[in-house]
């Protein structure tokens, strides 16, 4: 397996660690409802997915970007977010997957979709010219 998906299944498999546990804390021993604690969850592990997939699996050092690189990866996590929900949702209620275990498979799904979006666009390297 190429290095850099190595790094981003590692990373990613970080962010979704801290969702999942935001979501199940939240969800099993607050009492919050399972789709607001989605929301919360995906607010935290954006921070935590964005920092260590431009650092460190991509390499990206450069701030140069990183207000422009934030808002298209804050763009491709909400829209991640918003499909991500809505199946997490028909996952639970239509076909009735425990929400953890719908999260799971509903998160590989877009994980694979994501990864191309952030090498080849977002965290692309910029070809210096003389």
């Amino acid at each position: 397996v190429n290095r850099i998906v190595f790094k981003f299944i590692i990373a990613g498999g970080i962010a979704a660690v801290i969702d999942l546990g935001v979501l199940y804390v939240l969800t099993a021993y607050l009492g919050f409802h399972y789709l607001t604690s989605v929301v919360t969850a995906f607010i935290t592990a954006f921070f935590a997915s964005f920092t260590l997939q431009k650092f460190w699996t991509f390499r990206d050092h450069s701030i140069q970007n990183i207000h422009q690189q934030s808002i298209f990866y804050f763009a491709v996590s909400l829209g991640n977010f918003f499909l991500n929900t809505y199946l997490v949702y028909v996952s639970v209620e239509k076909i009735h997957i425990h929400y953890l275990v719908a999260q799971i498979l509903v998160g590989g799904m877009i994980a694979c979709l994501s990864f191309v979006l952030y090498k080849y666009v977002i965290f692309a390297r910029q070809e210096i010219t003389i």
